[in-house]
């Protein structure tokens, strides 16, 4: 026989879930209960991850183009040299992400698409 806790989330389109097997879990009531704790935040943070990898699909493959680069640090200028075009055209670029993911910059831009947090 198995022994061990499970928390399963389902949410449209995958299921989430966190197991820890062994007898030692099922008698750890401190982990138990720091996991219930935790387990809303592993949720929320699972969701958010899956999300970009639709969100990045939503780019042009310009503005993926762009994002890319300055995702890894690059400056608009450097972008736009290492592109091949103007940097107001790298900044329009931006501009229409920043307004479609509501992002207040572009750093916040690439917090929504890459990380767990927005």
């Amino acid at each position: 026989m198995l022994h061990g806790i499970s928390f399963i989330s389902d949410e449209p389109g995958h299921r989430i879930v966190l197991s820890l097997s062994g007898q030692d879990s099922e008698s750890n009531l401190p982990l138990q209960q720091m996991l219930l704790m935790a387990w809303p935040h592993i949720v929320g943070c699972a969701r958010r991850l899956l999300i970009p990898k639709n969100r990045l699909f939503e780019l042009t493959p310009r503005e993926r183009d762009v994002f890319d680069l300055i995702s890894n640090g690059e400056t608009y200028d450097s972008a736009a040299y290492a592109l091949g075009i103007d940097d107001a055209t790298v900044k329009s670029h931006v501009a229409r992400m920043l307004q479609r993911y509501e992002a207040v910059n572009s750093r916040h831009l690439i917090k929504i698409l890459l990380s767990c947090s927005d």
